[in-house]
């Protein structure tokens, strides 16, 4: 994937920390794994009481109802995941022309964020964080990315600031 053009040097580089951008998916997926099991065990000890009664409606509700809530839960669960996987394939640069997020993982995607992009950047207090924010050139909406960086968001915002703005 070739994602510099021919006028550009990467100034600066980096990836997430492997802990950092995998920790809150992580939990996520393991809150919505928690989620789905207990609507598919609730569903079946539902359907196991209620299916030998004469009434059929009050057994397709509660089939209904749990096919519904198992369904969510494994879509979520499969987002969350995707995202845990993802935030290992995450990495930024720094050009002479433009801050780059690049996704590696399937299928693929590179965000350019160039200096007429930027409107604020925050860091947090551990230095961990970094978010920048700016408004969309063809849909005129708020965008906000966060990049996770090695304890020195500051200087990232600096040099960010020294390079493009």
């Amino acid at each position: 994937m070739l994602v510099l053009r021919k006028s550009e040097h990467l100034i600066w580089y980096d990836q997430p920390p492997p802990n950092r951008a995998a920790a809150i998916p992580f939990f996520k997926a393991f809150f919505m794994l928690m989620w789905t099991v207990f609507a598919a065990v609730v569903t079946v000890f539902a359907y196991r009481e209620f299916s030998t009664q004469d009434e059929p409606g009050i057994v397709y509700l509660i089939l209904l109802l749990g096919a519904g809530f198992s369904v969510f839960g494994l879509v979520v669960l499969a987002w969350n995941s995707w995202q845990f996987i993802s935030g290992w394939h995450t990495f930024y640069g720094l050009s002479n022309e433009r801050l780059l997020i690049v996704r590696t993982l399937w299928p693929g995607q590179v965000i350019s964020l160039t200096p007429d992009w930027f409107r604020t950047m925050q860091t947090s207090a551990s230095d961990e964080v970094l978010v920048v924010k700016g408004r969309d050139k063809r849909s005129g909406r708020l965008e906000s990315h966060t990049l996770y960086v090695h304890d020195r968001a500051q200087l990232v915002a600096d040099e960010i600031k020294k390079t493009l703005l």
